[in-house]
């Protein structure tokens, strides 16, 4: 073989390796959905509802189908007038109130009183409450009994909250 075949041939396996590579990579990245990034707060989310990771997954990527609308879609619910929507879902303990919040961008949930406590962990987005508290994706939030407040989507994402109640709010 002469150094300018062999270097031809080597020139052409390079190619082919960088092009599965690239092939490779555009697959991976095609794979990942939006509802992936989510699943870093698995664990903990079936923590808090009582639930295995597997049926938590379930619930989580019911959120796809939402994201992608501004209309209640399957077991999501609009709320009111505005651009928020929820979904109820069963947790472990039966006598608690489980569910999903989407807020558009933008989108300010209305002032409510907590009849009991919630605990609420943010997993996308941005909240500022009418006190000023800001919380971003990952922080866990605690509303006592007898507490109020009002909050809205403030940054580059709609929000999503998942929300245990002991009892429900009052508008």
């Amino acid at each position: 073989m002469t150094h300018s075949s062999w270097q031809e041939n080597k020139n052409m396996s390079i190619s082919h390796k960088m092009t599965s590579g690239k092939k490779v990579k555009e697959r991976l990245l095609s794979s990942i959905t939006e509802p992936a990034t989510y699943f870093a707060y698995l664990h903990r989310l079936a923590s808090l509802f009582e639930l295995s990771e597997e049926k938590m997954q379930q619930v989580l990527n019911s959120i796809e189908s939402i994201s992608q609308s501004l209309a209640p879609v399957g077991d999501w619910r609009k709320l009111g007038s505005h651009p928020i929507f929820y979904r109820h879902f069963q947790g472990g303990d039966a006598s608690k109130e489980c569910g999903l919040v989407y807020l558009k961008c933008g989108c300010e949930f209305p002032h409510h009183h907590h009849i009991g406590r919630e605990v609420s962990i943010l997993i996308q987005g941005e909240l500022e409450e009418d006190s000023g508290t800001r919380y971003q994706a990952g922080d866990l939030i605690v509303k006592l009994p007898g507490s109020q407040h009002a909050f809205r989507c403030c940054g580059e994402q709609d929000a999503i909250l998942c929300v245990l109640l002991d009892e429900s709010v009052r508008f």
